[in-house]
């Protein structure tokens, strides 16, 4: 019998804890995005899974994918600092690459939303997770594993510079990702929210604002390994959240408000990406059925 994930809620935290524990309120997915469906890529929106090495047609897929990464994470004005051979090549890519399961969205033959998804079930066998690289994620795993589920990570998630915020891209892009979760008995999703910028007092209203809404339960909460700093750094009653939620990023706003979705107690500072990166967790059978129907089908 595989628990709830409202149990396992309940057995870390106590009945005081969880009467604390802020309530939801589901926001209205065109508020974040803040566009009209239908109109901002053409229909003809093709989705499909690969993996290197599947065909020529998947790894030239992967290749443009890998073209995007570059462009979003290290092209002008996102501060980023790739390293000599990225220049060269325009390419962004890493040992992880070759495992994970590549989500690709295209429109007219253009790559222009990618993901790509490495489950613990495979990622034990090889190098492990990306996400392990920043966090320890032994507890959270474990915990996860209880509910006899796989947790996957879901990273390198990019939308071409044009379409930041196209809410047919984002539908494409996790539609696919939870018919993937369905497939592979995925109960958890983990990964790293970027935001830009590696000082951490100048994120610390952002930052305190996250914790103190949407921290992980006890047992889900993953430390930096490393270059980290505290989520909580003020005192959450000196900030003012309304002004938070404004400037938060429309992907965090997503993983939150849309998916239920956690953070974790500390951040990673990655100087390379010149970001900070939040531990996110999103526990599946948490997800609103509303919202699961119409994001994640």
């Amino acid at each position: 019998m595989v628990i709830p994930v409202q149990k396992i809620v309940s057995f870390f935290d106590s009945e005081k804890e969880q009467e604390q524990r802020p309530k939801r309120r589901l926001l209205n997915p065109f508020k974040i995005f803040n566009m009209i469906p239908n109109s901002v890529v053409p229909m003809d929106v093709k989705v499909c899974v690969v993996k290197l090495g599947d065909s020529k047609k998947a790894d030239k897929l992967i290749r443009e994918s890998q073209k995007l990464r570059f462009i979003e994470f290290f092209g002008p004005g996102t501060g980023g600092n790739p390293s000599a051979e990225m220049l060269e090549t325009g390419i962004e890519e890493d040992k992880y690459d070759k495992h994970c399961d590549h989500i690709i969205v295209q429109s007219r033959g253009r790559v222009v939303a990618s993901s790509r998804v490495y489950r613990w079930s495979v990622a034990k066998e090889h190098d492990g997770l990306y996400t392990a690289g920043e966090f320890d994620l032994d507890e959270t795993i474990a915990n996860v594993e209880k509910l006899g589920k796989d947790t996957a990570e879901l990273g390198r998630t990019c939308i071409a510079g044009e379409f930041q915020g196209s809410f047919i891209l984002v539908k494409a892009l996790f539609g696919e990702v939870g018919r993937y979760c369905e497939k592979h008995n995925v109960g958890a999703l983990i990964g790293c929210a970027s935001v830009h910028g590696t000082n951490p007092e100048e994120l610390a209203d952002l930052f305190t604002a996250l914790g103190d809404k949407y921290m992980a339960p006890e047992g889900f909460r993953p430390k930096a390994i490393e270059h980290s700093t505290p989520v909580m750094l003020k005192d959450p009653a000196t900030v003012d959240k309304k002004v938070v939620a404004e400037c938060l990023p429309p992907l965090l706003k997503f993983y939150t408000r849309i998916l239920q979705g956690y953070v974790g107690p500390e951040a990673f500072i990655d100087e390379q990406f010149n970001c900070i990166d939040l531990f996110t967790l999103v526990m599946l059978d948490d997800v609103d059925g509303t919202q699961k129907r119409f994001f994640m089908r």
